[in-house]
């Protein structure tokens, strides 16, 4: 007879009894057919066997989820450091740019007031020269003439002593004629011999009997021409054309001429007035003109025609302009004198 050991794992009863058996079934040897008889009821629990070999390390399972935590909080600080050794000196850098002025500042308190210095010493300096003296000052204005003193006592009466009759004195000046009186009775008519011729007189001063005097007022431009006279104070035997100032002197004679012009603007150097008779320059009679100012001339001239003519002449390069000076600005005065 032999012997066979079957490990009976677990029931079946799929309940988790991990309920293990070692049965020793024998095994007989023989020709006859073995028939099972029925399965007996199961026997209680054996030991618990001893604990199997470590099975084989199973598969790697998949990564699970990285989930990271959430940051612990911040450790203490670690104690400071010895201190490092002192490095090599750098080299000095390129100088900054110079930065902007700083606002001034307040003024500081006064300071409190320095004790007095000590009084320096007393020196009288040496006399100076004496100045030289002064210009006398002008005379000062006369006083008011004082009061008349008392009237002195009457002197002594002095000596009559008749002196000698001194020289007759000089004829003193004729007295003015008297008043005519009245005409007296009319005497007899007694006709005397007829006396001798007296002596010639001298001869007397000739009457004025040609003169003129000329003005005008208006203002008046002038070129190079005769200066017209609009006006007329009085005149005989002279006459004049206003619109050119030119007079006629009827009378051969001597003349005594005033005239002159008043210049408002526009003359310049070179530019003058001057006499002209019967058409030419008088010699001696040209003045020069001036701006704003009254020109003013005489002279004496002398005609050898009858009916000569005369004007004042304006000598100019361009136009003068001519205004009045007190109510005027040019005349001619002309009186026949001999």
């Amino acid at each position: 007879m032999s012997f066979f050991n079957r490990n009976i794992g677990c029931c079946g009863c799929n309940h988790g009894c991990n309920i293990h058996t070692n049965t020793i079934i024998p095994v007989v040897a023989t020709s006859e057919t073995f028939v099972p008889g029925p399965r007996g009821p199961q026997g209680p629990a054996g030991p618990i066997g001893p604990t199997g070999p470590i099975g084989p390390t199973g598969a790697t399972g998949p990564t699970g989820p990285s989930i990271t935590g959430a940051t612990g909080a911040t450790g203490p600080t670690g104690a400071t450091g010895a201190t490092g050794i002192t490095g090599p000196t750098g080299a000095t850098g390129p100088q900054g740019v110079q930065g902007l002025q700083g606002v001034p500042g307040t003024q500081g308190p006064t300071g409190p007031t320095g004790p007095t210095g000590a009084t320096g010493a007393s020196i009288t300096g040496a006399t100076g020269p004496t100045g030289a003296t002064g210009a006398t000052g002008p005379t000062g204005a006369t006083g008011p003439t004082g009061a008349t003193g008392a009237t002195g006592p009457t002197g002594a009466t002095g000596l009559s002593i008749t002196g000698p009759t001194g020289a007759t004195g000089p004829t003193g000046p004729t007295g003015a004629t008297g008043p005519t009186g009245e005409i007296g009775p009319t005497g007899a008519s007694i006709t005397g011999p007829t006396g001798a011729t007296g002596p010639t007189g001298a001869t007397g001063t000739a009457a004025v009997s040609d003169y003129g005097s000329f003005y005008t007022t208006a203002e008046q431009s002038v070129d190079n021409s005769s200066f017209p006279l609009t006006n007329t104070i009085e005149a005989a035997g002279i006459t004049v054309d206003n619109a050119t100032g030119i007079v006629t002197l009827p009378d051969i004679g001597i003349y005594r001429i005033d005239y002159g012009v008043y210049v408002a603007s526009s003359a310049t150097a070179g530019d003058s007035m001057s006499l002209f008779l019967n058409g030419a320059e008088v010699t001696g009679t040209a003045r020069g003109l001036e701006n704003n100012t009254m020109i003013n001339a005489s002279a004496i001239i002398e005609t050898t025609t009858a009916n000569s003519t005369l004007n004042i002449q304006i000598n100019s390069t361009s136009a003068i302009t001519f205004l009045d000076d007190d109510g005027i600005n040019g005349y001619l005065v002309i009186v026949k004198i001999a």
